[in-house]
């Protein structure tokens, strides 16, 4: 996703703006997206280019203007407001948020992430959250968990690297078998359970990607919350999973602990929610493995926001072979022992 050296950031900004800019800088890169500070006068706002991985692809944008929008129509959410698109480009220009990355946190900041994923339940029945559509990538079922860990793992067979192969070949698949085999088990080994979906009201809405690695804490010490590109409908333990299991998060089991009790107290009336957990959550784990294996498939590194070197391609490489390896040695001691109490 590296851009254009032609274009003109200037005029793209202003014509978003309607005005023109005083000043644009480069402020930050993502692994799917980069942000420029635009200054207007005194007003200050973020310019972000979505991550296009192919000709004419707006579905990063078009998630997070509408997730954006909704959330502006409330006024209890803490996140920017969406001010302008420009589809041709693949950008949109945000509201500035001036803030800090959250180094330690305590139980205010987990209470504050708790009462955003309480407030998205208790707007789920509004009117204007009929036209969201499905979270990227949710899953409703442990067939379409199943089923997205295999479609990743076929893209990821592509790839030549040697390491690569040897741990999926020796660790990953092994271990993938062996908890597909066990989580049947705890659905009484039915098809029918296997591709039984939950219905639409025990779905929520969810950031997908979210977390303390996507928020900042303003001078007040609120947290405004960023990043809403894979906004959408979600099975709740899609949503609490990934906010425990998420790498950029790197949380110690007694504060994953702290986040799972305050977000089972949101979703416990429904009955199926802690069994879903337990059987789900392996999987979703072994689904965040392939995830962060995305640095092999072919082309990953054509789309990234700014220029790698070869040695840093391959430090990263080794790095995050590395890190699936103690994941997985991890879950396979623990898989069937739910962490959480």
């Amino acid at each position: 996703m590296n851009l254009s050296k032609n274009i003109n950031l200037e005029k793209i900004a202003s014509n978003l703006l309607g005005s023109k800019i005083t000043k644009i800088s480069h402020c930050n890169d993502g692994g799917n997206s980069r942000i420029f500070k635009v200054k207007h006068k005194e007003k200050l706002y973020a310019l972000k280019f979505y991550r296009q991985e192919k000709s004419k692809d707006n579905s990063r944008l078009q998630k997070e203007s509408q997730a954006l929008n909704f959330l502006s129509s409330f006024n209890h959410f803490s996140s920017p407001a969406f001010i302008s698109s420009d589809k041709e480009n693949n950008c949109a220009l945000l509201e500035w948020i001036e803030g800090n990355k959250i180094g330690k946190w305590n139980k205010d900041e987990i209470t504050q992430a708790a009462t955003f994923i309480q407030s998205l339940e208790e707007v789920k029945n509004d009117p204007l959250a009929k036209d969201i559509g499905y979270g990227t990538d949710a899953c409703f079922s442990f067939f379409d968990i199943e089923q997205q860990i295999i479609k990743r793992l076929n893209i990821l067979e592509k790839s030549s690297n040697k390491l690569l192969r040897e741990r999926l070949n020796n660790l990953f698949l092994p271990l993938f078998y062996e908890i597909i085999e066990w989580a049947n088990k705890g659905l009484n080994g039915k098809e029918k359970n296997r591709k039984a979906k939950i219905s639409k009201e025990k779905m929520t809405l969810s950031p997908v990607d979210f977390g303390f690695h996507n928020c900042l804490r303003n001078k007040e010490g609120k947290l405004v919350f960023l990043d809403f590109e894979y906004f959408g409908w979600a099975d709740p333990v899609n949503l609490v999973s990934d906010t425990l299991l998420h790498p950029g998060m790197n949380l110690s089991l007694k504060k994953r602990n702290q986040i799972f009790q305050k977000l089972k107290k949101i979703y416990i009336k429904d009955q199926s929610f802690l069994n879903r957990m337990k059987i789900f959550y392996p999987l979703y784990e072994l689904r965040w493995c392939v995830i962060m294996l995305n640095v092999f498939v072919p082309d990953y590194f054509k789309f990234y926001p700014q220029t790698i070197s070869k040695n840093e391609k391959e430090k990263m490489l080794i790095e995050r072979v590395q890190n699936i390896k103690s994941r997985l040695i991890h879950l396979k001691e623990s898989y069937s022992d739910f962490p959480y109490r």
